[in-house]
């Protein structure tokens, strides 16, 4: 039970509590995981995906890669369609980068958080 719950913290909640730092204007996470250094946001992307409300859909790395197709805002957001958010996270001491991957469902002008989870930047470097 105890795995379950840690990884759980480590593929929603996490991604979440960084997504909801960067939306109240904390642009850092506490500590890189490889040196321990702060680490800070290099770049954000917004994404349409090819889901519709509450449907379930892969969580990976390539799938993100294969069907996030890029927009400019979330005017571009059909209703009842859900969106990515990518923040580009760098390491100020070593340049480690992770990508955090925030799922969302655009409801009268606000994101209803659907899932996130974080990767690796190897897997999203020819991507974006």
């Amino acid at each position: 039970m105890r795995i379950v719950r840690l990884h759980l913290l480590e593929r929603v909640v996490e991604p979440l509590l960084i997504r909801i730092g960067v939306h109240f204007g904390e642009k850092s996470l506490e500590k890189c995981k490889e040196c321990k250094g702060k680490m800070v946001e290099a770049g954000e992307h917004l994404y349409l995906l090819p889901v519709k409300l509450s449907e379930k859909h892969e969580e990976s790395a390539e799938y993100y890669i294969r069907n996030a197709k890029k927009i400019q805002s979330t005017d571009e957001i059909p209703s009842g369609t859900r969106a990515c958010r990518m923040f580009i996270f760098e390491c100020q001491n070593c340049g480690h980068k992770i990508v955090s991957v925030v799922d969302f469902l655009h409801v009268r002008g606000s994101e209803v958080l659907e899932g996130g989870d974080i990767y690796p930047f190897d897997k999203f470097k020819d991507f974006f």
